[in-house]
């Protein structure tokens, strides 16, 4: 199902799928769990009810992206043991640890944050902090003591929840 909803959405009906063309599942994890059936749930960007991403997790090939209950994302799990040519691409950038690995000797996505040349220059070599809020604000301050905030867009096909 959910592989001839992705087909649609691209335009191909009968196209076949190769690991890095595979439907992206976005998905709250209470809607995995099936805690919360009105949790927001959707494949490349077109909504798709929690049964129907449950089902899809069981019998399609489709990469899932799992959400926190603030709509931030938590995990993406692939088909394969090895990276996809998506995950590859995504790590062009360098990962930069906010909080330094050494003090917490883990890498989880909150604190994480690709970063170009430049940036992860100016945070070890230009005196700039970087910090991330648990609502994933990130914050950089500047040796001047300038701060500048940058907030997280919404996933595509998604709206966050009313507060």
């Amino acid at each position: 199902m959910t592989d001839a909803i992705a087909n649609v959405i691209r335009g191909g009906a009968g196209a076949t799928s190769s690991d890095d063309r595979l439907p992206v599942l976005i998905v709250e994890r209470s809607a995995l769990d099936g805690t919360d059936e009105g949790a927001p749930c959707g494949v490349e960007g077109e909504p798709v009810s929690p049964e129907a991403a449950r089902r899809s997790t069981c019998d399609s090939r489709v990469d899932v992206l799992t959400l926190d209950q603030s709509v931030r994302p938590v995990s993406l799990n692939t088909v394969n043991r090895h990276a996809n040519s998506k995950q590859r691409r995504a790590l062009e950038a360098i990962i930069h640890h906010i909080i330094p690995w050494e003090s917490k000797a883990e890498s989880a996505l909150i604190d994480l944050i690709p970063l170009c040349s430049r940036h992860h220059h100016m945070v070890h070599e230009g005196g700039w902090t970087l910090a991330r809020s648990p609502d994933w604000i990130d914050r950089w301050a500047g040796p001047d003591g300038e701060v500048h905030e940058r907030k997280p867009k919404p996933l595509p096909g998604l709206t966050t929840r009313a507060a």
